[in-house]
C-alpha cells in the first residue's frame, strides 16, 4: 500500500494518542500504588526474630521493588506452619513464608520463586557431640534408617524423610526438639544450611553437648521455602511477583543473599567440600519443576 504525507502524518497522530494514553495509565497506576499505604500482616512462625531472618528480609525487598507504599505488621499470634496455612485459608494472615507440603490447602497459592535459591534443601544435621564418630559412618540414606530424625509438626521435611524410609518424629516446637536431642529420644536434627549454625549457637548456652555433623549433607532437589497467599488475593500475588523477579533483575535480591547474617556460616559449613546424600523429593510439584534455573542454586 501506498504510504502518502497525510497517511502518515494521520497514522503518526494516532500512534501518538495511543502511546499517551498508555503513558497516562501508568503513571496514573503509580500514582495510586505511591499514594496508598497498605498493611500486609505475614506470619510470626514460632516467635522467631524477624530482623534475623533472611524470609524477613526478602519480603521487605520484594515489596519495595513492587512500587508500592506498605506496612508490614506481625500476627498477633505465634504459630506453626500448619496453623500459618490455615491462617492464610481464613484471611486471618495475608502472607507466610512454607515450604510445599502434602496437605497445602487449595485456598491458598505459591509465588513461584524460591527464597533461598534452594539453600534450605540442604540439610546439615544437628547431633550431640559424643555421637560424632557414629556419623562418619553415614554414606547412604540406608545408613541413617536405624536413627530417628527430629523434625516440627507440620514441617514439610517430615514427608520427604518418612518417604526415603527414614523414622521421623515430630513435635509442637523447636525448643521441644532440641529437649529432645539432648534427652536421647531422637539422634539428630535435619537443619536448612542456611539457619542450622544460629540455632546450634542459640541452644548451646542451654545444651552444650550439641554440634554439627562435619562430613555429609542430605540434599533435598528443589525444596525451599516460598511466598504464599490466598488465591483470590490476586493483588498481591502479583505484587510479589513482580516484585521479586525485579530484586533479580536489578541485582538487589543476590546483594542481599550475599550479605545477610543468616547466610555467613555457609562459608564455614564448606558444603562443596562435604559427601551429598541425595534423597527423592516427593513434594516437587509440577510447578515447582518449571520454575527458572536462574531462581535456584
Amino acid at each position: 500500500m501506498k504510504i502518502t504525507a497525510r497517511r502518515f502524518v494521520s497514522f503518526g497522530y494516532r500512534y501518538r494518542r495511543f502511546f499517551c494514553a498508555m503513558l497516562g495509565c501508568c503513571c496514573l497506576w503509580q500514582e495510586v500504588a505511591l499514594a496508598s499505604s497498605v498493611t500486609i500482616t505475614y506470619a510470626d512462625l514460632e516467635g522467631r526474630n524477624e530482623e534475623s531472618q533472611f524470609a524477613y528480609a526478602v519480603l521487605e525487598l520484594v515489596l519495595q521493588r513492587s512500587g508500592g507504599a506498605f506496612k508490614l505488621q506481625k500476627s498477633k499470634t505465634e504459630m506453626t506452619d500448619s496453623r500459618a496455612r490455615q491462617q492464610l485459608v481464613s484471611g486471618k494472615i495475608d502472607v507466610s513464608w512454607l515450604g510445599i507440603s502434602d496437605v497445602m490447602p487449595k485456598e491458598i497459592t505459591l509465588i513461584p520463586i524460591p527464597l533461598t535459591r534452594g539453600i534450605l534443601g540442604k540439610r546439615v544435621l544437628v547431633i550431640r557431640g559424643h555421637d560424632r564418630q557414629k556419623f562418619k559412618h553415614i554414606h547412604s540414606i540406608s545408613d541413617l534408617q536405624p536413627l530417628t530424625a527430629g523434625l516440627g509438626l507440620g514441617w514439610p521435611i517430615t514427608t520427604i524423610l518418612a518417604s526415603n524410609g527414614l523414622p521421623v518424629t515430630s513435635v509442637s516446637n523447636i525448643n521441644s526438639i532440641f529437649k529432645m536431642l539432648a534427652s536421647g529420644r531422637i539422634d539428630y536434627i535435619p537443619l536448612g544450611a542456611n539457619e542450622a549454625r544460629s540455632f546450634v549457637s542459640m541452644y548451646q548456652a542451654h545444651f552444650e553437648d550439641i554440634d554439627l555433623v562435619s562430613d555429609f549433607y542430605l540434599d533435598i532437589p528443589r525444596y525451599d521455602f516460598f511466598f504464599f497467599v490466598h488465591r483470590d488475593n490476586l493483588k498481591l500475588h502479583e505484587l510479589l511477583l513482580a516484585g521479586f523477579a525485579s530484586a533479580y533483575e536489578d541485582g538487589s535480591y543476590m546483594t542481599l543473599y550475599q550479605s545477610h547474617p543468616q547466610h555467613f556460616p555457609l562459608k564455614e559449613l564448606a558444603l562443596e567440600q562435604r559427601r551429598a546424600i541425595l534423597f527423592e523429593n516427593p513434594l516437587m510439584t509440577r510447578e515447582i519443576q518449571h520454575i527458572d534455573t536462574r531462581y535456584w542454586q
